[in-house]
């Protein structure tokens, strides 16, 4: 009824995304043709996502820097950002995305302090720039906050990984996967990829 509607595409994107990988070619087709009609931060903020999970890092940091020029107030973006860049293996790049992600949660997180993602979040951020005295008080914030969520979990399992502690972060990571965390998942994570191999390692809880 209405094929010209930009804002209709951007959620097919959205409800195509959300379907599982089979779907991915429908999504991007749904989001580019959203974007042209009328280019916009969403549309392509969520085609980067949709990149880095098709592990097309090249395309999802260009998807990503293109939403950041039309809004840069989302630490979700400045996070996709950096991955793809780790992913790419511009250690420089990812660098700066990783500083505008946590200039913009430190923010959030004075506002609404009871955000256990968040604070989780950060917590990882400054794990990976090995800043150990303020990463454990924010892993330890998200814990208290919400110890069963699968995302929370995974971050935090994350965080002890870059921190150089691999038996907190199996424990971690073991306990995501048992809460619903997608294997498949962590397999995008390049900080993850030597837990993933390592002998100890219990996708299964066994």
């Amino acid at each position: 009824l209405t094929p010209d509607n930009a804002a209709l595409y951007l959620n097919l994107g959205a409800v195509y995304s959300d379907m599982g990988d089979k779907y991915f070619p429908q999504a991007e087709q749904m989001l580019q043709k959203s974007i042209a009609l009328e280019p916009s931060y969403a549309a392509y903020g969520n085609l980067g996502f949709l990149y880095i999970q098709e592990q097309k890092y090249a395309d999802a940091a260009a998807a990503e820097e293109k939403a950041l020029q039309m809004n840069d107030k989302n630490y979700l973006v400045w996070g996709n950002l950096a991955l793809a860049y780790d992913n790419l293996k511009e250690k420089d790049k990812a660098e700066r995305a990783r500083d505008g992600e946590i200039a913009l949660l430190e923010r959030t997180a004075r506002d609404n302090p009871r955000d256990a993602i968040v604070q989780a979040n950060l917590g990882l951020l400054y794990s990976k720039k090995k800043l150990r005295e303020k990463a454990l008080p924010r892993i330890q914030s998200a814990l208290a906050l919400s110890p069963d969520v699968p995302n929370v979990l995974e971050t935090i399992g994350e965080a002890y990984e870059d921190l150089g502690d691999r038996v907190q972060a199996l424990l971690y990571i073991e306990k995501s996967l048992q809460k619903g965390y997608a294997l498949a998942d962590l397999k995008s994570v390049p900080d993850l990829q030597g837990l993933l191999s390592d002998p100890n390692f219990r996708p299964n809880g066994k």
